[in-house]
């Protein structure tokens, strides 16, 4: 598995505080779009709007623009332009705008019937291969993070090459709820999670630490793991486990079917 896109090339949020704040218009900006799902029951719907928060200050923080999709707790109207529609229509243009780098972060439910994997948003849920559509002539670095039930398809529908993607399950059959969202938006802006004490939290960090974490809220509550974390850095849509890592260094590579 080649980790040099997320390792070298790849800037970390937390990089981008030494980076600058964003920039104006018509000059380069790096693009996060935090989309927030439906809630399905008000205590989720909590969760989820922490977890978008979370990522909303890191990028911020990070100096980049921020586009936030989907409702809240205390807003869940109706819209007038469905968040399908609002998320398609921001990843397929440049809204005058040269984005250099571009982080989506999907924090919700999911849903697979075994043929189409979707992302539960009010109104219409938007599917992998819509996202797909939506990227397929954006050619910056890119990082989709899926941080929802039965999330594993999207990982080999959007894996190309200059993205990164990450899924909180390893298949679209794990359809219990994933706590994986919870432990992601936590570190990507913690600093502490820097595990190669390069000054700086990187995206492959912040997943490992997230699906540890995940782990140890199965094993502490004495419970089966329900959910394995995904990630796909080179294109070919196989995907890598946390549990494949020993401190950084990867001991063990998928199996080419």
């Amino acid at each position: 598995m080649d980790l040099r896109l997320l390792r070298t090339t790849w800037l970390p949020l937390l990089m981008w505080l030494i980076a600058g704040v964003c920039s104006a218009a018509d000059t380069p900006v790096r693009l996060m779009v935090v989309v927030r799902g439906a809630s399905g029951t008000p205590e989720y719907g909590k969760m989820f709007d922490e977890w978008s928060e979370r990522w909303q200050v890191a990028a911020k923080v990070g100096g980049c623009r921020v586009v936030k999709i989907g409702p809240t707790e205390k807003n869940n109207e109706s819209p007038t332009v469905s968040d399908r529609d609002v998320l398609l229509k921001t990843l397929s243009e440049a809204t005058n705008e040269t984005v250099t780098e571009l982080w989506v972060a999907l924090l919700g439910h999911g849903t697979f019937d075994g043929k189409t994997p979707r992302f539960n948003l009010r109104g219409d849920d938007v599917s992998s291969l819509d996202l797909k559509d939506a990227l397929v002539k954006r050619s910056e670095l890119t990082a989709v993070i899926n941080c929802s039930t039965a999330s594993s398809p999207f990982l080999s529908d959007l894996a190309a090459k200059n993205r990164v993607i990450i899924t909180a399950t390893k298949s679209g059959s794990e359809q219990n709820f994933a706590r994986f969202g919870e432990y992601m938006s936590a570190a990507i802006g913690d600093a502490s999670n820097d595990l190669d004490k390069d000054g700086q939290t990187s995206l492959f960090e912040a997943f490992l630490m997230a699906s540890r974490q995940t782990k140890q809220f199965y094993d502490s509550d004495g419970r089966l793991e329900t959910e394995h974390s995904l990630l796909d850095d080179n294109g070919d849509g196989q995907g890598i486990r946390a549990d494949w890592f020993r401190g950084l260094r990867l001991i063990k590579k998928p199996e080419r079917g």
